[in-house]
């Protein structure tokens, strides 16, 4: 099963992972 972007991840390992890829995403795009 490959999520691109689960909307309601369902363990707390999904939340962790999905919210560091959008805390990287911001902090890029703030940098750039």
């Amino acid at each position: 099963m490959i999520r691109k972007r689960p909307k309601q991840p369902l363990s707390n390992q999904d939340t962790r992972q999905y919210r560091n890829k959008t805390e990287t995403n911001l902090i890029n795009r703030t940098r750039q």
